[in-house]
């Protein structure tokens, strides 16, 4: 994935992340929200993200 890929796709999750509905499936956590800031760790935020989502039982379309 490139820099521009890469950006793209952060942009998109974050517009689409404000969308989307805050207490799905009745689990009372905050999805995390990623700043972009140059020592913020983008591994550790997917991974809290997906450990939301699996606690959450949200399915994967793919």
């Amino acid at each position: 994935m490139s820099q521009q890929q890469f950006n793209e796709f952060v942009e998109w999750f974050i517009t689409n992340q404000k969308s989307a509905p805050p207490q799905a499936k009745g689990l009372t956590v905050q999805l995390p929200v990623f700043y972009r800031k140059e020592k913020e760790n983008i591994a550790t935020w997917l991974l809290q993200v997906d450990l939301l989502y699996k606690a959450r039982k949200i399915e994967d379309d793919e």
